[in-house]
């Protein structure tokens, strides 16, 4: 809070305000990067002996796998 405790004075005219601010010897950084929350994602590619069998679909409503899920199925109840 050290930066409120020193008081605001009013510039004059405008002329004077350029001539401060072209004369300034502060330079202006970017903000720090903060790390991202959460696990990172991985950047690995697998192969396609890795990749495994796909998960199949399984219709919650007649119990078909592959073909549709509880939403487009046309079972009878």
């Amino acid at each position: 809070m050290d930066s409120y405790t020193h008081g605001i004075h009013p510039i004059p005219n405008m002329e004077k305000f350029y001539e401060d601010a072209a004369s300034s010897t502060s330079v202006v950084k970017p903000p720090l990067v903060r790390r991202p929350s959460g696990r990172p994602k991985s950047v690995r590619m697998k192969s396609a002996a890795e990749g495994g069998t796909r998960r199949r679909i399984k219709c919650g409503r007649c119990g078909e796998l592959g073909r549709h899920n509880k939403i487009t199925c046309t079972a009878p109840i």
